[in-house]
């Protein structure tokens, strides 16, 4: 099988053994840890790998650090910039879906407050995100508090639109418990 192993999939590979077709101590060491990694990103723990492949846990969590260490970017500068991009694109992605339940006929007002919830804690991630990341200038920056009731100062420039900012994730909570308590009566 050692020579087969990169003719099939990882998905395939694994269900072989699952299925006991193959035997996971024929897989050659990088076929193991392509398994690993794409085990690792089903969420699978090292207990449960080595049971899959009928190995020693320590096995597995060498696996693991060799696949990290592989995986390992060197931060630069464009690198930074690809993964701020990449975290704009898949923030304002998920932000116009909460939104799309939120303006849906068929969402419930508990459904539509939670989707603006949702919506407001991805805005806030991304901005945190590009804060700290120094992609605004100091005198720009959100000053983030720790505080619940308060979670951001607005910037000046932002001050007149401050009844829109004043909701808090606490404040949004509240007002989903009181409209699920007024829908049960």
């Amino acid at each position: 099988m050692k020579d087969g192993d990169c003719k099939k999939s990882v998905i395939a590979l694994i269900n072989d053994i699952k299925n006991k077709t193959i035997d996971p101590k024929s897989l050659n060491i990088y076929t193991r840890r392509e398994c690993v990694n794409y085990l690792m990103l089903s969420g699978l723990s090292s207990v449960e790998m080595a049971h899959l492949f009928n190995v020693d846990e320590r096995t597995i969590r060498r696996d693991k650090k060799e696949i990290r260490s592989a995986n390992a970017l060197a931060i630069d500068d464009r690198t930074k910039e690809e993964f701020l991009g990449w975290a704009c694109v898949k923030a304002e992605r998920t932000q116009q879906e909460f939104l799309r339940i939120f303006r849906s006929s068929g969402a419930s007002v508990t459904e539509k407050l939670r989707a603006l919830s949702f919506d407001w804690n991805v805005h806030k991630g991304l901005l945190k995100i590009l804060s700290e990341s120094g992609v605004f200038l100091e005198s720009d920056k959100m000053a983030y508090k720790e505080d619940k009731e308060e979670d951001f100062v607005l910037p000046e420039d932002l001050k007149h639109q401050k009844e829109i900012y004043e909701l808090t994730i606490s404040d949004l909570q509240n007002q989903i418990i009181k409209i699920d308590s007024q829908l049960e009566d």
